[in-house]
């Protein structure tokens, strides 16, 4: 099983911090119009500041790459982990539509037809509710 945070965005690409879902599941690939974090099952809550800066690692290797700004509309789910005991870009695992989220991995991910030329801003608040949703939530944080 694995933490999975995940919202879907609302029409002005926002999310609703009162739609965050946090559930301990079987891997899913995040819905269309939705944001999504994976925490893999070997990953230990008390990590939770690698945890965040390692999500914010990959969310800004999907940003830097240029792979949010697709104008070709809905191509898939795009996906993005790495084991948190090797972040590097030589461990990263990217793509579109699968991607296999293990026991040691973090992930982060967005669904088909989120993809908005120049959008990357507002996406990336999105991310950042989620990221605050998990800390209010899982880890405690007041």
């Amino acid at each position: 099983m694995t933490w999975q945070i995940h919202a879907n965005l609302l029409d002005n690409r926002q999310v609703n911090k009162a739609d965050v879902v946090i559930e301990d599941a079987v891997v899913a690939l995040p819905a269309d119009g939705s944001l999504i974090l994976y925490i893999g099952d070997t990953v230990a809550q008390y990590r939770q500041n690698e945890i965040m800066n390692g999500w914010k690692w990959l969310w800004n290797g999907l940003r830097d790459r240029s792979l949010v700004n697709i104008s070709s509309g809905n191509i898939g789910a795009l996906l993005s982990a790495c084991d948190i005991d090797r972040l590097d870009e030589f461990n990263r695992k990217t793509s579109w539509g699968s991607l296999n989220v293990t026991g040691n991995d973090i992930g982060v991910g967005m669904g088909g037809e989120c993809y908005v030329i120049g959008a990357t801003e507002v996406m990336e608040a999105g991310f950042i509710a989620l990221w605050e949703s998990y800390l209010e939530r899982v880890g405690k944080v007041t």
